[in-house]
């Protein structure tokens, strides 16, 4: 195990996805890099291996939040999703495409080493939405049909290339919602540690800056992350997608940098032993 850490922290790095111009302006320090780049060359880098899921990556647009599904499938352990969203991206998908209506949907339908996903700080009145789309994904999966096949080695053969098509989303990844309401109540915080320390594995956490606003503010963020420090969880790898905001010289703008320099620095210096160790 402690290997594997080693490795991972060999593969870990900070990069902007540069996917608008967001970031053209960034002034860069010693170990950050800035890539251009679209959806469909990132796909390509990653299976090229030029980009690791194990770091801290900014994207300078929420519009393509369904990335985070490419860095998923890379990982190589079993981990739970730990996403700040203002919204269940679980629409089904139009088309074949991925989309950022219907990525998580499509996680939890094909990404098996994601064991359970922990939605923090959508509003309360999501929830039934929600509900609703859990309750259709059961239309995803179909039961293994029977095979009459003579050939016993070929009979193993057919059902590990079919293993991942006929898997139930709902049985094999649960959902955990915790709404902004939940941070007002007090529920995130008797919780969410509780049920960290129960699933016991580490985390990839993804976040749309859209979360942020009135009623899930950076304080609520940061509440969420102190609980899995709390309960000596680690992160594999982060996402931040920008709102929009990044590229403004005004307060918002300004607000936004300090965010992403925040994050920066606790993963630089292993901040409380948030990230998995780092080989420099």
């Amino acid at each position: 195990m402690e290997e594997d850490r080693e490795e991972m922290g060999r593969e870990s790095e900070i990069i902007f996805l540069d996917l608008q111009g967001g970031y053209r302006e960034l002034s860069l320090t010693e170990g950050i890099r800035v890539e251009n780049c679209s959806p469909n060359s990132f796909r390509e880098a990653l299976k090229k291996e030029k980009f690791s899921p194990y770091g801290l990556h900014f994207f300078d647009s929420a519009d393509y939040h369904f990335l985070t599904k490419y860095f998923l499938d890379g990982l190589s352990e079993e981990f739970l999703l730990l996403l700040f969203d203002h919204q269940a991206d679980l629409k089904r998908g139009e088309g074949e495409e991925l989309s950022h209506r219907s990525w998580l949907r499509e996680v939890m339908v094909s990404v098996p080493r994601c064991k359970g996903i922990l939605l923090l700080g959508t509003p309360e009145k999501e929830k039934a939405e929600i509900n609703d789309a859990l309750m259709s994904l059961g239309d995803e999966y179909r039961p293994r049909r029977e095979l009459h096949l003579k050939d016993a080695r070929a009979e193993k053969m057919d059902l590990n290339r079919e293993k991942e098509a006929f898997r139930d989303p709902i049985l094999n990844t649960s959902l955990y919602c915790f709404t902004d309401g939940d941070f007002q109540s007090g529920r995130v915080k008797t919780h969410l540690p509780r049920l960290l320390k129960m699933l016991d594995l580490p985390l990839y956490c993804s976040m749309d800056k859209k979360i942020l606003g009135e009623r899930f503010t950076e304080k609520e963020f940061d509440e969420g992350i102190s609980y899995v420090l709390e309960a000596g969880v680690k992160i594999l790898g982060m996402d931040i997608f920008e709102d929009g905001n990044i590229k403004k010289q005004s307060e918002e703008g300004k607000n936004a940098r300090l965010f992403n320099e925040k994050l920066i620095s606790n993963y630089h210096i292993n901040h409380h032993g948030l990230f998995l160790e780092r080989k420099d």
